[in-house]
């Protein structure tokens, strides 16, 4: 069977790349603090004003 490439798919792979290694560095040199939170939690804990 042959598998039809998603042409966004190269596009996707460097956008989550991009925002991981954007998240690594901002848990290393800010002071903000960096969360993670699956997606069965509810995200509303983390967010804050």
């Amino acid at each position: 069977m042959l598998r039809k490439k998603i042409e966004a798919s190269k596009e996707l792979n460097k956008l989550m790349s991009d925002y991981y290694h954007e998240l690594d560095h901002a848990s290393k040199v800010s002071d903000k603090k960096v969360a993670w939170c699956s997606s069965v939690g509810p995200a509303e804990i983390l967010r804050s004003s």
